[in-house]
């Protein structure tokens, strides 16, 4: 059961996401979805979306991404790193994807860092923990 308070935490997380300018994809090519840094409540999301599913071998894929299809498997409550991902000048898509708007770095600084206050402290996908700050 999720308590009231995450609900309101997740009702958060899907505000900010709102604010990303849509951006069309190439389905399927596999090509964003490396390590992934994401606060602990959507780390908590995708991992529970994708549960018992078969992961890539390879360290570097996304544990979320399909190793047959390179598609995700948990688009719909994807971390705020991937849904960023195209929509700025230090993540442009290799494939050539781009938002109708795209947005400054600072910007999406700012989105990641209300994300963090949202959701806690980073870390990677898949249950491992970001280095400290040195």
């Amino acid at each position: 059961m999720i308590s009231d308070t995450t609900l309101l935490r997740i009702e958060d997380l899907e505000s900010v996401y709102a604010t990303i300018p849509p951006m069309p994809c190439k389905a399927g090519c596999g090509k964003c979805c490396g390590p992934v840094m994401a606060t602990e409540l959507e780390a908590q999301r995708v991992e529970a979306a994708i549960v018992g599913l078969p992961r890539s071998s390879d360290a570097l894929d996304c544990p979320a991404m399909d190793p047959q299809t390179k598609a995700c498997r948990a688009y719909a409550v994807r971390p705020m790193l991937c849904r960023l991902y195209g929509h700025v000048p230090n993540m442009t898509c290799p494939e050539g994807c781009r938002p109708a708007k795209q947005m400054r770095d600072t910007e999406a600084r700012g989105l990641l860092t209300l994300v963090e206050r949202i959701g806690g402290r980073a870390r990677l996908l898949g249950g491992q923990t970001p280095p400290k700050n040195r």
